[in-house]
């Protein structure tokens, strides 16, 4: 899984990893080999954990997709050349009536009181069938279960990127460890690797300079 930050919640008061925490990077023990098989269980059932949700998340986001409300009712003809995503999602709707009212003479004009009147009664009702949209669309997701899901699979993304970043944070304790980290650097996408930051790859970095020694 592609870290790009380096989430640890998961593990770091754990008794493996108080082993090597309370030791120099440098000085590998038999206790390191422990750790590292402890910490590797923990990520591996926690990958499992985020692989098994995936298809139940997938079904709900399904069904979710499929009966999305329609922002068809939403007032577009007051929304002149805005983007629709934009209005209908995040536009702040009481600074826009505040600026549409401030605007009368200024970039809009009424032939007389009755026609302000229907242009501000107009330009309202446009902002209350945005809200109206909001409304239909949070109770949508709450309703199917989208938001429950989404948090869910935030929350177990977190556990396993934790997990893992756990890993990348030991010393490894022989090669085969510093194969999977370097499996996990060098996984490669669409012909490129992922940004890794410096502190994600440090520990590895200094394992390779450690197991492999220097270059003949």
């Amino acid at each position: 899984m592609a870290l790009y930050t380096d989430r640890r919640a998961l593990l770091m008061g754990a008794p493996a990893l108080a082993i090597v925490a309370s030791a120099p990077a440098l000085a590998i023990t038999s206790n390191n080999r422990a750790a590292w098989d402890a910490a590797m269980r923990a990520y591996l059932a926690a990958k499992a954990e985020r692989e098994a949700f995936a298809p139940i998340y997938s079904q709900i986001f399904d069904i979710w997709y499929n009966s999305r409300p329609s922002m068809d009712g939403i007032h577009w003809p007051e929304f002149h050349f805005a983007n629709r995503n934009e209005v209908a999602r995040t536009l702040d709707l009481e600074k826009a009536w505040a600026h549409f009212l401030r605007g009368e003479g200024q970039f809009w004009w009424a032939k007389d009181e009755e026609g302000s009147k229907k242009a501000k009664a107009s330009y309202r009702a446009a902002l209350d069938s945005v809200q109206a949209f909001r409304d239909a669309e949070a109770a949508h997701n709450r309703d199917t279960g989208m938001d429950a899901a989404s948090d869910e699979s935030d929350r177990l993304d977190d556990i396993e990127n934790g997990a893992e970043t756990a890993l990348m944070d030991m010393p490894a304790p022989d090669l085969p460890a510093l194969r999977w980290k370097l499996d996990r650097i060098f996984d490669l996408h669409d012909d490129g690797m992922q940004p890794w930051t410096v502190k994600y790859v440090g520990q590895a970095m200094s394992d390779y300079a450690r197991l492999l020694g220097e270059a003949g």
